[in-house]
């Protein structure tokens, strides 16, 4: 009878030791979804998403396993946040347009003109203001930014018509804007006829001349083909756009310290690798336009002048009523923030 109770007792030991061990051997699991291609060298998705997974999986030492679902295999962008919310993916890559559904408080980052260059912007979305605009999206989509990847940078204006120099020459153009009401207001104003088309229509739609044009970013045109469509751009740089990586709150809740740790560093570097990719991508999209016979047309500062003081009051009515007037002047003292601090950095430097 003795003998039989410590067997079971043994038994029972053994039962527990394997459970325990199990469980550490478990990988902790993390599918990430996005729309864009899924080389690392193809697009600034495919570069954040793998730079992500290669550092998650080297330094958790093979704990953590990163599953990619690249080219939208998961459903649309909205169609995959809304998953990465109940917990079906745990990471998601997404367009600013598209994370202003689930906080409107990122309609701010594509206020038009506000940052000179991608340096300013990556300056103040990596201060304050840019962990001020992560808490909100967290309060508001229950999602944790944890990167502000570069979504090919500035947005520029494509047509067929005729050059844009000033606004008076988008007067009655037909152009594709993504469904941003304040992208919206913006050509509104500019003159423009501005209509919202999906992303995966859009080749089309400037093929048949559906449309006359369309303001996406260079290095996002050129991944869809726009240089083989289009015969002239206009680099009014209108507006900045962010590939930002969002992550179930409650999931992340659920890791242990050691993790967590290596899930928001992978994605602090993961950044620079969005960010590299996305000027890459730029300077390619020139050459691949001038190759292909496009004008490509700079505005003068006078000209310039003209797009800022029609174009951003525009933009600015029409989204103050969503986030309001205080996270306007929020994003507005950022930016300037952004530019003393650079303008103080360089001329320390030059002189």
């Amino acid at each position: 009878m003795k003998r039989t109770i410590f067997s079971a007792i043994w038994i029972l030991c053994l039962a527990v030791v394997f459970l325990a061990t199990s469980s550490a051997w478990a990988k902790v699991k993390i599918r990430l979804a996005h729309v864009d291609q899924p080389g690392r060298f193809d697009s600034c998705m495919g570069a954040q998403s793998n730079t992500f997974k290669d550092l998650v999986e080297s330094m958790s030492d093979g704990e953590i396993e990163v599953t990619i679902y690249p080219a939208g295999q998961l459903g649309n962008m909205r169609e995959m946040v809304e998953s990465t919310q109940m917990g079906s993916t745990q990471i998601v890559h997404c367009f600013t347009s598209v994370g202003t559904i689930f906080s409107p408080s990122l309609l701010v980052v594509q206020i038009p003109f506000i940052f000179p260059t991608a340096a300013y912007a990556w300056h103040a979305l990596d201060g304050p203001w840019g962990k001020d605009l992560a808490d909100q999206f967290l309060k508001d989509s229950g999602l944790r930014v944890i990167s502000w990847g570069e979504g090919f940078g500035f947005r520029v204006i494509w047509n067929n018509k005729r050059p844009i120099k000033s606004p008076a020459d988008l007067k009655g153009v037909k152009i594709r804007v993504p469904e941003s009401k304040g992208l919206l207001a913006l050509f509104k104003a500019l003159g423009a006829s501005p209509v919202t088309i999906t992303w995966t229509e859009l080749y089309t739609a400037m093929q048949t001349g559906a449309v006359d044009g369309c303001e996406p970013e260079l290095g996002g045109g050129i991944q869809i083909k726009l240089e083989e469509t289009t015969k002239f751009v206009t680099t009014t740089n209108h507006s900045y756009n962010i590939h930002a990586m969002f992550m179930n709150e409650k999931w992340f809740q659920q890791q242990t310290p050691k993790h967590k740790r290596i899930i928001i560093e992978a994605g602090r570097i993961a950044t620079i690798a969005s960010r590299g990719m996305s000027q890459n991508f730029a300077g390619h999209a020139v050459g691949k336009c001038l190759a292909k016979g496009i004008k490509i047309y700079t505005p003068t500062p006078d000209e310039m002048d003209q797009f800022v003081k029609i174009g951003q009051p525009a933009y600015l009515e029409a989204v103050k009523k969503e986030v309001g007037q205080q996270w306007i002047d929020k994003t507005l003292k950022a930016a300037e923030d952004a530019k003393k601090a650079l303008g103080d950095e360089m001329a320390r430097i030059v002189k």
